[in-house]
């Protein structure tokens, strides 16, 4: 529920940005803020990012092809100015892959910032997020397939606590391709209230569920 949640104890804390290679991994790490234009976090391809937390201008890219498992994470980005800042941003022009997301809270402001999660840019795939709060942002999930190929997606107790500038969710069809929605469960507005989640009236999927 914070940056300061008791479950990230043992850190590793620095200023500068984490970047995982392939096959390299992030457990424990705390960045505050990177220098302008750096995000947080980022990985090239099959990474593990495990109780991490970051509160800078950008927060974790996936960068590249394959596995990107995002588990136990406070991923907090800040924008300013003419920033498009966002929590999680898929963007590997032609790559695909698979970015789960479990536990984990990703937050933006309404303003210099795009979304909460932003899948776009011609990387495309598997988004699987379950047990996870998107909180605040112009929007909270903003999926877009593109070029190469459509997107399969897996919600399941998410919680998107606004305001919203536009919206909790954006999806589009474009460039001849689509988001399949694969699961729908449990996907509502929640308010926080004296530090506790509450969750509220349900989000519809935005076309029908097709397992």
């Amino acid at each position: 529920m914070s940056f300061n949640d008791p479950m990230f104890t043992d850190m590793t804390e620095t200023t500068s940005q984490v970047w995982c290679g392939t096959g390299e991994n992030a457990s424990h790490k705390s960045v505050t803020g990177p220098a302008s234009g750096d995000v947080s976090f980022g990985g090239s391809g099959n990474n593990n990012f495990d109780y991490c937390r970051c509160d800078g201008r950008e927060g974790l890219h996936v960068g590249g092809a394959g596995y990107f498992n995002v588990t136990n994470c406070w991923i907090q980005a800040t924008g300013q100015g003419l920033d498009h800042a966002d929590g999680i941003q898929a963007y590997a022009p032609g790559k695909r892959g698979t970015l789960k997301v479990r536990n984990s809270t990703m937050k933006v402001n309404n303003t210099s910032a795009t979304a909460g999660v932003f899948i776009a840019d011609d990387w495309t795939g598997t988004i699987d997020i379950q047990d996870c709060m998107i909180w605040g942002g112009p929007y909270g999930l903003r999926v877009h397939p593109d070029v190469g190929g459509d997107n399969d997606v897996y919600l399941k107790n998410v919680y998107f606590v606004g305001p919203f500038a536009f919206g909790p969710i954006y999806f589009s069809d474009v460039l001849g391709h689509v988001n399949h929605i694969r699961k729908w469960e449990n996907v509502r507005n929640a308010t926080i209230e004296s530090g506790v989640l509450k969750p509220g009236w349900p989000i519809k999927p935005p076309k029908p569920v097709t397992p």
